[in-house]
């Protein structure tokens, strides 16, 4: 595919300029994204009303999903009961008229997307899955991630309802990735199928959140004061979480699947999520709801400020 050039990417809250598409026979590069200014947006009343967070959590972590394990009989309940959801949401599909976008024979992740009017899409990702049942005891991955899937699925129906009538200016894609832990498997497939389909990609990845002593919210493997990072971090501090930028926590996630010249990625995390995660401790008591709603409403905030001229 004939590779485009995209200029003049800007913000109405936070202004994202300089988001130029470089290109060559060989290679597409995003020029960094500069912030002048954030404004609090209101989700008003097109909030999400299928979708209750506490509930995708309890459900989620009960032992009829097993922990959500790749390849279990709990992980492949996860991807119909996902699937249900995006289609009473009414998001559109973006591979092949369906919402399972099979990364292998037999596991699939779970995509959907509001249309946009313009060859950009924001991202929103979270993975499903999880490590199982470990020395015969379910390990159920309420923060890990049953959290951020819970808000990935109620950030797409307030935006789905936000935009019901007018669209908004690029695709919002919706992506719960399966095998994250089982090395991002999921997210890799997907950035290989999506690559070319549009001039612009960001995507912002929601793994491990809304833990009661997760102290403040930071950016996994954060290198730096990327802007995409400080546009975030001001979104959260105005929704009334702590933020910090200087805790370099380090892992992996599908963020990593992103990392590429031509896309831009940012994966909200919380600095004291080791002390749970990958144990028996994690489970819906652990969350702090409160944490979610706000980390839910910067997302959306976010996806708001941006605009394409």
């Amino acid at each position: 595919m004939k590779k485009r050039v995209v200029t003049n990417v800007s913000i109405i809250s936070i202004i994202l300029t300089s988001f130029i598409v470089l290109t060559s026979c060989t290679n597409n590069t995003i020029k960094d994204i500069n912030i002048i200014k954030t404004k609090k947006v209101s989700v008003g009343s097109y909030k999400a009303h299928i979708i209750d967070k506490r509930t995708v959590i309890e459900t989620l972590t009960s032992d009829k999903f097993e922990g959500r394990a790749v390849g279990s009989k709990g992980n492949r309940l996860t991807e119909d009961y996902l699937e249900n959801l995006f289609k009473d949401i009414g998001l559109s599909s973006v591979f092949n008229n369906k919402y399972r976008h099979k990364y292998d024979t037999s596991n699939s992740n779970i995509i959907g997307k509001i249309d946009g009017k313009s060859d950009n899409a924001i991202i929103i990702s979270a993975h499903f899955d999880h490590i199982g049942i470990q020395d015969g005891k379910i390990i159920r991955g309420a923060i890990d991630n049953a959290s951020g899937v819970s808000v990935l699925l109620e950030v797409a129906e307030t935006l789905k309802n936000k935009y019901s009538i007018d669209k908004p200016e690029f695709d919002i894609i919706f992506a719960a990735f399966n095998g994250e832990e089982s090395g991002m498997k999921g997210s890799s497939e997907f950035v290989h199928d999506i690559i070319g389909e549009y001039d612009n990609l960001i995507d912002i990845n929601i793994d491990s959140v809304g833990y009661k002593n997760g102290g403040k919210v930071t950016f996994l493997n954060n290198k730096g004061y990327d802007t995409l990072n400080k546009s975030m971090e001001k979104i959260l501090k105005n929704n009334g979480l702590e933020v910090t930028l200087g805790n370099k926590i380090l892992g992996r996630s599908d963020s990593d699947s992103f990392k590429r010249p031509e896309m831009k990625s940012i994966c909200i995390i919380e600095e004291n999520v080791k002390e749970v995660i990958h144990s028996e401790r994690d489970t819906p008591e652990m969350v702090d709801y409160s944490r979610l709603d706000k980390i839910s409403n910067s997302v959306i905030e976010l996806v708001e400020s941006i605009t394409y001229d």
